[in-house]
């Protein structure tokens, strides 16, 4: 048996056997395919590289070098499987070549997290058959990591470490280390698992599709490792993982697919679906349904807001001066400006926005109020700044009613935007939009921007596609792009090619023209799945503008009378049935 395989046995065996910890273990390294190994056996040179890997490559994220040390964690656990002598002789060659060599990549958390991380489960795989030469040199490449860090990048050191402490026999450093791990399961108003449930990373930034699902994925997995062990979580924090599962992540899935808008800056091919599998995997071993559920919640700690029935799911995600926007850290989401700037996602079948990112045209991000100065978006001076200027973002639940308000001023762009949510429909008004004289740009709002499945319907005022219309309460005009849009993945992340890849769009949006003043619009967004005629009909009936100025936004839906009073000192929101 692997030694420090027994020291973990030993830690976790107060009320339950070794083979239940054993075949956990396997459970969360499964045996390797074994064609894909016998291909790592037969094409590794002479010298423990191989040929495919780049070894020099200065990507920040994406390290291309990272193969190598991935490799030989897959090895190692196929030798623990298989104990073929050729398995165990690779993974020793590789180790040389890595010791030898050093490959250090531009960004830390490969140096410190990723590779210390693979190196670790080496060597617990490989453990008595290392030489101490190898298991010293093992022990240095994961004594790369030099601190504990915050959120979730501290409970990926703190699970190093405690790889670490299994190599090195060290059971009260392995006690250290899953009381550093325990001490990320708590509610702040730092990094980490904020007051109402969402996730903050990288400052004062919603992260809960990136950092707090790889929070949740690791901390399902100690919670089920500890369980019933003298390691096991306090019931308190128990409480709050739960909590956070439940309150927060489970509720930006929307049946197979993460919220887009809740991804941060990893939007990727397939990142919503492998994001929305990871929400679920995690809630599954707390014990938590990931889905069928319906309701309305604001999380004011993130200015983001979702609303749920049994048919379709909407979000909106706005920023405030206390809240940080998109990042594009390590060169990826480069296009995202005005991603957060009141983007408005609905879904029916929940693939509408699967993997738009490369053809979007970033300056139509669904709900978003956005100006065109002729210039390509790139980045942003500053990733760490609040885009938005304003402090007036706020939103309130009550019943089956979600309203959302968003003052808007970035960049001499200026507006009063809202959102009313309600079992018939999204309600969006818009009001004093206008540009700083002199800038001389276009603004725009976009109503929505999806992939095109099937027929698009359209009339003088609506709009209608796959059970979703949209209808003008308005005199605006509606403007509909040409279906093809082309664009390359490499904006999204610099791992992908620059090659032109295309997609057909449904792109919706409002021109308020060259330099506007006190411009405004007024549309629902009715994803009920009816013909659009029928929606029309409906929105006529049952949806009432009872005032879109700049002090007051106002709406009646079935008798409901929901009010955004901008000149009000506070309770800004009002709620009310006639």
């Amino acid at each position: 048996m692997i030694k420090a395989l027994l020291l973990l046995v030993t830690l976790l065996t107060s009320h339950i056997g070794g083979d239940h910890v054993y075949k956990y273990l396997e459970t969360r390294f499964p045996d390797p395919d074994k064609d894909l190994v016998e291909q790592y056996v037969s094409t590794q040179n002479p010298d423990g590289s191989w040929s495919d890997i780049d070894y020099h490559d200065t990507l920040r994220g994406a390290w291309k070098t990272n193969e190598h040390p991935s490799r030989l964690m897959r090895l190692a656990t196929a030798w623990h499987y298989s104990q073929k002598p050729e398995v165990l002789a690779a993974a020793r060659k590789g180790l040389d070549y890595w010791f030898k060599t050093r490959p250090i990549c531009p960004n830390w958390w490969y140096n410190e997290i990723a590779v210390p991380y693979e190196f670790g489960i080496t060597g617990i795989w490989l453990r008595d058959e290392l030489t101490e030469d190898e298991l010293k040199n093992t022990v240095d490449v994961m004594n790369q990591l030099k601190a504990w860090r915050t959120g979730q990048n501290k409970i990926w050191a703190a699970r190093n470490w405690l790889l670490r402490g299994l190599l090195e026999d060290d059971k009260d450093f392995v006690h250290q280390c899953r009381d550093s791990i325990a001490s990320e399961i708590c509610v702040t108003t730092k990094e980490g698992i904020q007051p109402d449930w969402s996730y903050h990373q990288h400052g004062p930034q919603l992260q809960v599709g990136n950092y707090g699902g790889s929070y949740a994925a690791e901390l399902s997995e100690f919670y089920l490792a500890f369980k019933d062990t003298p390691l096991a979580f306090s019931k308190e924090q128990e409480t709050i993982l739960k909590n956070y599962v439940r309150e927060g992540l489970r509720w930006f899935v929307w049946k197979d697919w993460f919220d887009m808008s809740a991804c941060g800056r990893q939007i990727t091919p397939g990142a919503q679906t492998s994001k929305a599998r990871s929400a679920k995997t995690s809630a599954a071993k707390l014990g938590i349904p990931a889905d069928d559920f319906t309701g309305a919640k604001y999380y004011p700690y993130s200015d983001y807001g979702i609303y749920r029935t049994k048919d379709w799911y909407a979000s909106v995600r706005m920023e405030s001066d206390r809240i940080i926007g998109y990042e594009h850290t390590n060169a990826e989401n480069m296009l995202g400006y005005f991603a957060s700037d009141g983007a408005m996602l609905s879904r029916r079948d929940g693939d509408e926005y699967e993997d738009v990112s490369a053809c979007w045209d970033w300056k139509h991000v669904p709900g978003v109020t956005s100006y065109d100065n002729g210039k390509p978006l790139w980045g942003t001076p500053d990733e760490k700044a609040p885009y938005n200027k304003s402090s007036r973002v706020f939103g309130k639940v009550v019943g089956d009613v979600l309203v959302m308000a968003m003052e808007y001023n970035r960049a001499g762009l200026h507006a009063h935007k809202a959102w009313f949510f309600t079992p018939e429909g999204i309600i969006c008004l818009g009001a004093g939009i206008s540009l700083d004289p002199g800038l001389g740009y276009d603004v725009l709002t976009a109503i929505d921007q999806r992939r095109l499945e099937g027929k698009v319907t359209t009339s003088e005022k609506w709009v209608s596609h796959e059970g979703t219309t949209y209808v003008l309460l308005d005199g605006n005009t509606y403007k509909i792009a040409p279906y093809k849009h082309t664009g390359s993945w490499y904006p999204i992340h610099p791992a992908y090619s620059k090659d032109e890849v295309s997609m057909d769009l449904l792109d919706i949006w409002i021109d308020h023209g060259k330099d506007p003043k006190d411009a405004s619009y007024a549309y629902a967004v009715l994803p009920n799945g009816k013909t659009g005629a029928k929606s029309a009909k409906i929105a006529a009936r049952s949806i009432k503008v009872l005032s879109n100025e700049n002090g007051l936004q106002k709406v009646m839906v079935g008798g409901k009378v929901m009010t955004v009073d901008w000149n009000a000192a506070g309770n800004e929101i009002s709620i009310s049935q006639m």
